[in-house]
């Protein structure tokens, strides 16, 4: 399975997204973790369907910051266990191998002692 973690500091800037588009065409990946979208569900929708994936997980931005998302193929199985504004932690089934893992995406807070937290 091939996963691509990318934090791409907003997707409603064109370059950002067309940069994603490149990166997802010339990668295929099964799956894709972003941080930092910045945008609420309609805008991470359009990029699910433009990047020709099937499922998506979204953690809502708060304010103008943050926000987490997973988008991911239709032959891969997959559950989210627990989710935070830092992080999404999931199970999932690679469909060419049929391992079974358990995947902790994270995006910690810059500020140290809040990270210690974490």
């Amino acid at each position: 399975m091939k996963i691509i973690s990318w934090n791409c500091q907003g997707l409603g800037n064109p370059l950002t997204f067309q940069e994603l588009i490149a990166l997802v065409a010339l990668e295929r990946p099964n799956l894709v973790y972003l941080m930092e979208t910045k945008n609420k569900a309609t805008v991470v929708e359009g990029v699910k369907r433009r990047l020709k994936f099937q499922n998506m997980f979204l953690k809502n931005p708060e304010g103008i910051a943050g926000g987490l998302a997973i988008l991911w193929s239709g032959e891969v199985m997959l559950k989210v266990n627990a989710s935070t504004k830092e992080f999404i932690n999931l199970e999932c089934k690679d469909p060419a191998s049929g391992y079974q893992m358990r995947i902790t995406f994270l995006h910690a807070p810059t500020n140290f002692g809040e990270r210690l937290k974490l």
